[in-house]
């Protein structure tokens, strides 16, 4: 008796059937339907060669006199008997293997349903990512645009500090040509109406003997002013972050949203 399929027997056979390789089982199967009609073909011959026998053996009935003729003749119909079954049995047989084979080919076929419909899947899959890349690089388009205009506008600013820059320039060219042009006249003018010098008296001397000190002082403060000028001024350059460690900070804080962005695109 043959044992009952269970829900979870159908199941897996169901699942089992979807990864089978049925190319070679179609083969079997039509070896096999080829093998089966040559056995019913030769069962056929055989029942043929058999109704002569009995033919030839009904047209003369005066042979029928002996025993052995008689049990000859009895294995005759056994052996008609045996092949008719036998071609029975073999049109049954194609029959089943033919049925089998059709279903094979079912199989086949909806394998190849389950196949497009899988590449159909993939096909929409890989359309969507094609549709999002698109989305993504006209967005980067967009940001592209937008950083343009930015650095378009930037050049305008940087052309108008430029200019504003120069004008500032000629107007410190100019105070600094006015200053150089009075310094000389203005410098005279206070050195020589110090009370070192005296001009007035003709019997007296015209500079004084202690014209030293003013040189004094004036070199004294002059040093005391370039060496502070010159301490300040290098505490305000260590002060200042050099090209690599600006380059280095750039870096620093532009990697993450590189990196982010190259994993958004």
């Amino acid at each position: 008796m043959r044992k009952p399929i269970s829900q979870h027997d159908a199941k897996q056979t169901t699942e089992d059937w979807k990864s089978l390789d049925l190319v070679p089982i179609t083969g079997e199967l039509s070896s096999l339907l080829s093998r089966l009609s040559f056995l019913k073909m030769q069962a056929e011959t055989t029942l043929y060669l058999i109704q002569r026998i009995q033919r030839y053996i009904e047209a003369r009935p005066w042979y029928m006199n002996t025993d052995d003729q008689y049990e000859l003749v009895s294995k005759i119909e056994d052996a008609q008997g045996g092949y008719h079954g036998l071609s029975a049995q073999y049109d049954y047989l194609i029959q089943r293997t033919s049925a089998q084979t059709e279903t094979v080919y079912s199989l086949l076929a909806s394998q190849n349903s389950l196949i497009n419909l899988d590449i159909a899947r993939e096909s929409h899959k890989i359309a969507e990512l094609s549709r999002n890349d698109n989305q993504a690089m006209r967005t980067l388009a967009e940001l592209s645009r937008r950083d343009t205009k930015l650095m378009i506008e930037l050049a305008r600013d940087s052309r108008s500090v430029a200019l504003a820059t120069a004008r500032d320039s000629a107007a410190m060219r100019v105070i600094a040509a006015v200053t150089i042009l009075f310094l000389p006249a203005t410098f005279t003018a206070t050195f020589f109406s110090m009370s070192f010098f005296n001009f007035l008296d003709s019997a007296s001397p015209k500079a004084s003997p202690w014209i030293w000190i003013y040189f004094v002082i004036t070199g004294l403060l002059t040093v005391i002013i370039q060496t502070i000028w010159a301490l300040m001024s290098h505490r305000s350059q260590t002060k200042l972050p050099s090209s690599s460690d600006v380059d280095l900070r750039v870096i620093q804080v532009d990697g993450p949203s590189v990196e982010s962005a190259r994993l958004a695109f």
